[in-house]
């Protein structure tokens, strides 16, 4: 067994032969130390043994986060592949295995998109790499990464007749923008009789399965949907926005009110779910406050608050008055709180939530929407 020993020589280090956990740790860190803040590496595995390309791959990948190093080619020399030429003199073909570090990095970037709704780093990489010569694969990136800034700054409302137009405005604007610039690429290297790099065709295939849950034609499934990506990429504050929001539009939907105008969504929707749970906290008996009394009272609240509302607007509000299941206005509420501590940098409530508590929260919450849903769907066809 070899063993480290302090040579005269800079360039030159003894590593021990890796038999043991420890060891392998040991080669690790000298070739880790060898490398300097900001080198660029020449790599050459011809002569590796055994472990040694993996762990440099490792080496590689570990400094390139911690030294910032760009690591410029990796090298390999297939000898066996090698043929001789007139002078007799082998000559061997020498491989840039550099492509294959790329292809790891795309991996990342991809499993960071598809584990967590993050397209950073697939931007990054676009534009930093090689294919960012690519015109076509720029504009896919560009629009992916539109949908993910999209969806994290809650850009949920598509309005083609009201200005939701513009690159960045609707998330709904940008998924479907993606799908007709991958669709395009995918078509000229059809036509050119080549393709993507096939690894990094095949990660966009995995891609392209998780953004068809946006493949919707309206804004209500596409809230639907976005509250289900804020759940499954842990986006608490996303999802809680969007779930505040989809409530409103599906009782605009429902009940004949226009979901791009404030006064219906805000002073109809909003403003009925408030003055029923206002109406809970003084009576203290659900029963009661929406008994048809009860819901009486509240529609004659609203009414009197409401004079300036015309007369099919005020029809829509009794009826959402009359037919309003109480779990609307009870998570209304809860996410109302909820959605203003966020807002607020945790200032806002006397109850401060943990960041536990708001994320299953909002997973109640919307399991308590979608059942919502399905009983004034029902109660509709009866």
């Amino acid at each position: 067994m070899q063993k480290s020993y302090g040579v005269t020589d800079e360039a030159a280090r003894l590593i021990p032969l890796g038999a043991t956990e420890e060891e392998l740790w040991e080669i690790f860190n000298i070739m880790y130390d060898e490398i300097q803040e900001g080198e660029e590496l020449y790599v050459d595995i011809t002569h590796s043994l055994r472990n040694i390309p993996i762990q440099m791959l490792s080496v590689i990948a570990y400094a390139r986060v911690l030294k910032n190093v760009e690591v410029k080619g990796i090298y390999y020399g297939a000898f066996e592949a090698g043929t001789r030429n007139q002078d007799g003199m082998t000559e061997a073909p020498i491989f840039d295995l550099l492509t294959f570090l790329d292809i790891l990095d795309w991996s990342q970037a991809a499993n960071s998109f598809v584990k967590f709704g993050n397209s950073d780093e697939i931007k990054a990489l676009c534009e930093a790499q090689k294919e960012k010569g690519n015109k076509d694969l720029r504009k896919v990136v560009s629009d992916l990464s539109e949908i993910t800034q999209g969806l994290e700054t809650s850009r949920g409302c598509y309005a083609p007749d009201k200005g939701s137009v513009g690159a960045g405005v609707s998330a709904m604007k940008s998924c479907r923008s993606y799908t007709e610039s991958y669709e395009i690429m995918r078509k000229k290297e059809k036509k050119a009789q080549k393709k993507l790099i096939d690894p990094l065709g095949k990660l966009f295939d995995i891609i392209n399965d998780k953004l068809k849950v946006f493949d919707v034609e309206d804004n209500l499934a596409f809230g639907l949907a976005a509250i289900d990506w804020s759940i499954e990429n842990k986006k608490t504050q996303q999802g809680f926005t969007a779930l505040d929001e989809t409530i409103k539009t599906y009782l605009c939907r429902r009940y004949g009110l226009d979901e791009y105008l404030e006064l219906h969504r805000e002073g109809i929707c909003k403003h009925i779910c408030i003055l029923f749970e206002k109406e809970l906290q003084e009576m203290k008996d659900s029963q009661l406050v929406y008994s048809e009394e009860g819901r009486g009272k509240v529609y004659r609240k609203w009414e009197e608050a409401s004079a300036h509302m015309a007369a099919q607007e005020r029809e829509a509000a009794r009826r959402l008055s009359m037919e309003l299941p109480p779990v609307l206005p009870q998570i209304s509420n809860e996410i109302g709180s909820r959605r203003n501590s966020m807002n607020h940098f945790g200032f806002s409530n006397i109850n401060q939530f943990s960041c536990q508590k708001l994320y299953k929260d909002l997973r109640a919450c919307n399991d308590k929407f979608r059942e919502a849903i399905v009983l004034m769907e029902n109660g509709a066809e009866e």
